[in-house]
C-alpha cells in the first residue's frame, strides 16, 4: 500500500527535479489546470514532460504576480 501511494503522488505531482540536465520551456501558463492539460497532452505523445513552479505561489495558490507555472520538455527531443 504504501508503494501505491507513492506512485500515485509521483504520478500526481510531477514537479521534482528532472532528471536529464538539459530541458526547453514549452509553454508558460497561468493556472495549474492549463500546464496540467498541457501536460497531459504531451505524455499521451509519450513525450516525457516535467512541470515546473515556484514554491511560493504554489504554497499560496497564486500564480498571478508571483511566478508562472512552465511545462518543459527534455531539449534533445
Amino acid at each position: 500500500m504504501g508503494t501505491v501511494i507513492e506512485m500515485r503522488f509521483l504520478r500526481l505531482h510531477p514537479r521534482r527535479q528532472p532528471p536529464q540536465k538539459s530541458w526547453s520551456v514549452v509553454a508558460d501558463c497561468s493556472s495549474s489546470f492549463e500546464a496540467e492539460v498541457i501536460a497531459g497532452l504531451l505524455r499521451t505523445a509519450e513525450i516525457p514532460v516535467f512541470i515546473q513552479q515556484d514554491g511560493a505561489a504554489r504554497a499560496m495558490g497564486i500564480t498571478i504576480g508571483i511566478g508562472a507555472i512552465r511545462v518543459l520538455v527534455p531539449t534533445p527531443l
